[in-house]
């Protein structure tokens, strides 16, 4: 889906975000802010498509108003260099926030009792309301044999709903990893493939891990593989169900 078509898809009222005032707020920064602040407003649908391309539409709101909020803030102090290359950054240094935050989502809401996400994610029959607290301490056992990555990749694709393309370009995103490296990468290991070499792992220039749409898939298709033999395996014997 292109960036275009996001942005129509969204209904507008959605778009209509108001974290702090319109173009009226100007009145409130340096006199030269103010220019800057209302092509922020004036370029508002533009950004959130852009912010829904890095998050997903139903994150876009939240993730935009941190941004809006953060922009108005640093234009009290003054006028930066590049408004809009300004932005952009603040957009994705908050989106990155998002993710790093829907990565460690399940333990923050395990910790207090909250398994109905792991449910939603993996559907596995927690039993009758009366075990609550044991089922509370069978699912957060149940996802320890996930590795940082692999409950990384399964929250963005599966409770977030990211594509496969966007949860690669986040996760590759919180690992400071760019486009440019993952190109790197992936014609560092075609030329390992000609020469008859097996990659099992894509690195770049500085041996960080490049994440692709396709590893993306095969780390969510792993981790569920894991989370349901780990049921079978674990003493209550709950079953996971596809």
């Amino acid at each position: 889906m292109s960036m275009a078509s996001r942005g129509e898809s969204v209904p507008e009222q959605q778009r209509r975000i108001i974290v702090i005032g319109g173009r009226g707020a100007a009145a409130e920064l340096p006199v030269k802010s103010r220019k800057q602040w209302c092509w922020i407003c004036d370029q508002e649908v533009r950004l959130l498509r852009y912010t829904a391309a890095l998050v997903g539409e139903q994150n876009e709101g939240a993730v935009f108003g941190l941004a809006r909020e953060s922009i108005f803030n640093e234009l009290k102090k003054g006028p930066v260099r590049s408004i809009g290359g300004f932005a952009r950054t603040v957009i994705l240094n908050k989106a990155r926030d998002h993710w790093r935050n829907s990565a460690t989502r399940y333990n923050r809401e395990l910790l207090v009792g909250e398994t109905s996400m792991l449910e939603a994610a993996l559907p596995i029959d927690l039993g009758a309301q009366a075990r609550v607290e044991e089922m509370k301490d069978y699912a957060a056992e149940l996802l320890t044999c996930l590795s940082s990555l692999e409950l990384t990749a399964f929250v963005l694709m599966a409770l977030d709903r990211l594509s496969s393309d966007d949860a690669a370009r986040a996760i590759n995103e919180m690992n400071g990893v760019n486009e440019e490296d993952v190109s790197h990468a992936i014609a560092k290991a075609e030329e390992a493939k000609k020469r008859g070499e097996r990659r099992t792992a894509l690195t770049d220039s500085q041996g960080r891990r490049v994440m692709t749409a396709e590893n993306a898939r095969q780390t969510v298709h792993r981790a569920r593989t894991k989370l349901k033999e780990r049921a079978a395996q674990m003493p209550l014997g709950l079953p996971a169900v596809d």
